[in-house]
């Protein structure tokens, strides 16, 4: 782990979210970069009736009022955080940036720009703030970036990373997702459990046989548990699964829906971010 991305809405109460990441900061010495994208608004409405030069004064003094909040907003938080960092004795590099435009693409701009290892967002699905933490930021995020993103639930308090789920679907892709997970977390002492629910009734052994034994021969730093879950829902599944192991962690891979599924059906990192109560780890599929 050498660079976090971490967007914001430079809201105190989004402190949460970095505070979650600074036992894994101090562990791995990444360095952190916020961003906050300022929204360029623009309402049709109002030019209507007030005409397009008197609406155009009315957007930019708007935005501009806006961009500077943001700025100074910023600005407070790599003081807080720099001044938390100094405090504990951590030599981590922080920086932020604000930039004007749809949050989605401001968050992707920065990615591309930085290359970070892990993406760190909130999570909230009952917050006047969805948009940003949960709604379709959140999954244009999930969708789009070619990194791995790390959501937190609000108020979450970091726990230590002992016990990781991640959820297979039996494919190879799970090997790869596998691999980078025992790297993203190659500094901490924490049991992977590799887990597959299954819905339909078939048997599912020899598959998972597959993918253990490539994970083993790849992979042996890390104790790694291999199931079979077999559920009738998915979520009443993995909720009692998390309690049974004492689960600290969640990893998934997201799969894009195709055809009429993708208007019918959430993928399932979509839906395991949506009511987990602890942080999810979301791959893309290569």
């Amino acid at each position: 782990m050498k660079h976090v991305l971490i967007p914001t809405d430079l809201m105190p109460e989004s402190d949460a979210i970095w505070q979650y990441m600074l036992p894994l900061l101090r562990i791995t010495g990444a360095d952190v970069h916020f961003v906050h994208a300022v929204d360029d608004l623009f309402v049709k409405e109002e030019r209507d009736h007030i005409g397009a030069e008197g609406v155009d004064k009315i957007t930019s003094d708007l935005v501009y009022k806006m961009r500077s909040e943001a700025d100074a907003g910023m600005q407070r938080l790599l003081d807080r955080v720099k001044e938390t960092l100094e405090a504990e004795g951590m030599p981590n590099a922080v920086n932020g940036s604000v930039h004007n435009g749809v949050a989605e693409d401001v968050i992707l701009g920065v990615a591309a720009d930085i290359h970070p290892t892990l993406i760190v967002m909130g999570s909230h699905d009952h917050h006047k703030l969805d948009r940003l933490f949960f709604g379709s930021v959140t999954q244009a995020i999930l969708k789009h970036a070619q990194y791995p993103v790390l959501a937190i639930p609000e108020k979450y308090t970091y726990k230590p990373i002992r016990e990781v789920l991640y959820m297979s679907d039996l494919d190879t892709e799970d090997v790869y997702s596998a691999g980078k997970l025992i790297n993203l977390f190659s500094e901490l002492p924490f049991k992977l459990h590799v887990t597959h629910f299954n819905l339909d009734g078939e048997d599912k052994d020899a598959a998972l046989y597959a993918i253990a034994d490539t994970i083993r021969a790849n992979y042996h730093e890390v104790p790694v548990e291999f199931d079979v879950i077999d559920a009738r829902i998915l979520r009443d599944a993995y909720k009692q699964y998390i309690s049974m192991k004492q689960i600290d962690l969640i990893a998934v891979t997201n799969r894009k829906q195709r055809g009429v599924n993708k208007f019918l059906h959430q993928s399932t990192a979509v839906d395991v971010l949506y009511h987990s109560k602890l942080p999810v780890l979301v791959f893309h599929k290569s």
